[in-house]
């Protein structure tokens, strides 16, 4: 398998969701792509870091504690006319989770070819506008605090 570029890679937001957990669930859920999307930060579980150091012999042991998938960040050209943005405009103003979905452009090939796809549900907990100077492109900066699993589903 060869690696790719994250040309062509989308975020999309589903409804308000607490409960979705498997693939089928997901992909029962209607999705909205978000508009002009520039760039989708990393994600994932990182695991919280436990020390114990014994005094006999001065070494810290390293331990896992809870896990964490993290805040994604994501930069998005703003577009008042595009659903996908007003949705995620919507979710800001909910204290719901919501469910999300990830696509990257690697779609494999013949019939039933799907791109690899990651699922998760979290909050949108921010979504401030930059409007800079005359150089620059007005941007919306997504923070969505994940608060499930992050389903992968790997590409066919």
């Amino acid at each position: 398998m060869a690696v790719d570029t994250a040309a062509g890679s989308t975020i999309a937001i589903g409804p308000a969701n607490s409960t979705a957990a498997s693939q089928t669930d997901y992909e029962a859920l209607g999705f909205v792509e978000v508009g002009e999307v520039e760039n989708i930060g990393e994600f994932g579980d990182v695991f919280n870091e436990v020390n114990f150091t014994a005094l006999a012999d001065r070494r810290v042991r390293k331990f896992k504690g809870s896990r964490n998938a993290q805040n994604i960040q994501v930069v998005i050209g703003h577009d008042s006319a595009n659903t996908g943005q007003t949705d995620l405009a919507a979710a800001l103003e909910s204290d719901s989770d919501f469910a999300f979905r990830v696509q990257l452009d690697d779609p494999g090939s013949g019939t039933g070819a799907a791109p690899t796809t990651f699922y998760f549900r979290g909050k949108v907990m921010g979504a401030p506008i930059t409007v800079g100077d005359t150089e620059t492109i007005v941007r919306i900066n997504a923070t969505i605090g994940i608060n499930s699993d992050i389903l992968k589903i790997n590409a066919v």
